[in-house]
């Protein structure tokens, strides 16, 4: 038995002309790290989140690091 427990194409589909232009905003600026799309990705995810910063990492390993570091647990990668 197959248990769907999130249909992705239907949450895009809800949002397809946001993330398409997003999307084409960063090609067409060539600004494939860093950026002005980055830059209003983090500010937007840190007022969502109720912080006063957002960083954006290259992956969900790197931003656990980042986490430890800033726990003053260590560098385990």
């Amino acid at each position: 038995m197959k248990i769907q427990l999130i249909d992705l194409r239907a949450e895009y589909l809800t949002i397809k002309d946001e993330i398409d232009a997003a999307i084409r905003r960063v090609v067409e600026s060539t600004n494939f790290i860093g950026g002005e799309e980055l830059s209003k990705f983090e500010t937007e995810f840190a007022t969502f989140c109720g912080a006063k910063y957002g960083i954006a990492t290259s992956s969900g390993s790197t931003a656990l690091d980042l986490c430890l570091l800033a726990l003053g647990i260590g560098n385990v990668c």
